[in-house]
C-alpha cells in the first residue's frame, strides 16, 4: 500500500521509492497530531459528542464563521451556536474579527472561530497537574483511613507466605480478617484502583500535551 503525507496527516511521507521505499517520520507533526487528538478526547468527554464535532471541525479548517461551522457539524443553527458559544466561554476556542469596512460595523464584520492550539494547551496542561494532585491526595486520605487494615491485611499475607514456603495450606491458617474488615479493605482497594486508573489516564495526557509544548518551543 502507498503511504501518502496527506493519509498520515503529514507524519509518515514516502521519500524515496526504490527497492520497497524509504519514509521519512516526522516527529513534529506526530506530536501535534497526539496533543490534537486528547484536546479532542477531553472536549467530547466534557462537553459531549456535538461540541467535538464542532471542535474538531473548526481544528481542522482553522479559521471558519458560524454558520459554516453549523453546515459542516449538520446541526440547527441555533444549537450550533449555543455550542460555539460555550466552547468560546470556556477558552477552547477563540474569534477573530474580519472588519469589511473602516468603520468597524458588526454588520460588515466576520467572526472567524479558530482554536487557540498553544494556549489551550498550557490551560489543559495546568487543569491535568491540578487533577492529578488531587486524586493523589485523595488516594493518601483514603489509605491513611484505612491505614490499620492495610497492615493487618499485609501481615496476614507474610504470615501466609511463610506457612506455605513451611508445607502448610493456607486453610489451615486462622483468618486475621474479619469478613466486614475484609468488606472494608475491599473497598479501599476498589477506590484506589480507580484512581490509578485516573492518574494513569492524566498522565497520557500530559505525556502528549508536554511533547506538543516542547516541540513548539523548539521551533
Amino acid at each position: 500500500a502507498v503511504v501518502s503525507t496527506q493519509s498520515t496527516g503529514g507524519i509518515v511521507k514516502l521519500v524515496d521509492e526504490y527497492g520497497g521505499g524509504s519514509f521519512l517520520v516526522n516527529f513534529s507533526n506526530f506530536y501535534l497530531e497526539y496533543a490534537k487528538h486528547h484536546i479532542c478526547s477531553i472536549v467530547r468527554e466534557r462537553f459531549g459528542p456535538k461540541s467535538h464535532r464542532i471542535f474538531s471541525i473548526v481544528m481542522a479548517k482553522k479559521m471558519i464563521e458560524q454558520k459554516q461551522v453549523a453546515e459542516l457539524a449538520l446541526i440547527p443553527y441555533k444549537d450550533a451556536k449555543e455550542l460555539l458559544y460555550t466552547l468560546y466561554t470556556e477558552n477552547f476556542l477563540e474569534i477573530q474579527e474580519l472588519h469589511r469596512t473602516p468603520d468597524f460595523s458588526p454588520l460588515r464584520t466576520f467572526y472567524l472561530f479558530n482554536v487557540p492550539l498553544e494556549k489551550l494547551t498550557l490551560k489543559l496542561l495546568s487543569v491535568c497537574y491540578k487533577a492529578i494532585c488531587n486524586l493523589m491526595a485523595i488516594r493518601k486520605d483514603n489509605l491513611n483511613e484505612n491505614s490499620r487494615l492495610v497492615d493487618k491485611s499485609l501481615r496476614a499475607d507474610a504470615s501466609t507466605l511463610a506457612a506455605t514456603q513451611q508445607g502448610i495450606a493456607p486453610d489451615q491458617l486462622e483468618d486475621m480478617l474479619t469478613s466486614s474488615e475484609k468488606q472494608q479493605l475491599g473497598s479501599c482497594m476498589r477506590i484506589v484502583k480507580r484512581l490509578d486508573l485516573g492518574e494513569i489516564n492524566i498522565l497520557d495526557s500530559i505525556l502528549a500535551l508536554t511533547h506538543f509544548g516542547n516541540n513548539q518551543s523548539v521551533r
